[in-house]
């Protein structure tokens, strides 16, 4: 038989999305704001080795399943069930308006090429004998290889969150695009109406 929960339908795609930067465990995240849901602090202190995401408990299915039941028990009749499809479609939609801007290739090249351009700028630098450097670029030749370092890094981390993105982006939209069609909708709505 088949199933039709839309909210359980809606946290089992979240949960089959790739992992990765911008995988599952982010569109659950994404999920949660999109609903409302406000983080709750884990008590540790702020420190610079600690990302912010410590700094807050992780979201859990559990916590999306949930506020979707409330947001529908408060608003939806059950003559007018158009309430969760509405949910549904606006938590995929605050997602894939994130993914589709992080997966964008055309505003990645530009921050990439932002980082290529201050490594090949520090590059030329290096021709140039290090007594002979003025103001800022009078580093060592090691001291720039070090300070190279965190934009080669980011270059690495934007490519791998992109792919990322992209991977998320693809996968949420095919499962949504095959599991909430208009057929299901109109079977559900019908369902909903006989209250059954």
């Amino acid at each position: 038989m088949r199933k039709f929960d839309p909210i359980e339908l809606l946290c089992e795609i979240l949960d089959g999305l790739p992992n990765g930067p911008w995988g599952r465990d982010a569109m659950i995240r994404f999920a949660a704001m999109a609903l409302g849901i406000p983080q709750k602090p884990t008590g540790l202190p702020p420190t610079p080795e600690r990302t912010l995401q410590q700094q807050y408990w992780d979201f859990e299915l559990s916590d999306i399943r949930k506020r979707l039941l409330e947001l529908v028990q408060q608003t939806s009749f059950p003559a007018y069930p158009f309430y969760e499809q509405f949910l549904v479609a606006g938590v995929i939609q605050f997602a894939k308006d994130w993914l589709e801007d992080q997966a964008d290739s055309d505003r990645m090249e530009t921050k990439i090429g932002n980082n290529k351009a201050l490594i090949e700028h520090f590059e030329q630098i290096k021709l140039t004998p290090p007594d002979a450097r003025m103001g800022d670029e009078k580093m060592s030749d090691d001291e720039i290889d070090k300070f190279l370092e965190i934009p080669r890094k980011a270059i690495e981390n934007m490519e791998r969150n992109r792919a990322s993105a992209e991977s998320t982006l693809d996968a949420l939209s095919t499962a949504y695009r095959n599991t909430f069609t208009s057929d299901f909708w109109s079977e559900y709505l019908l369902i909903r109406s006989r209250g059954t």
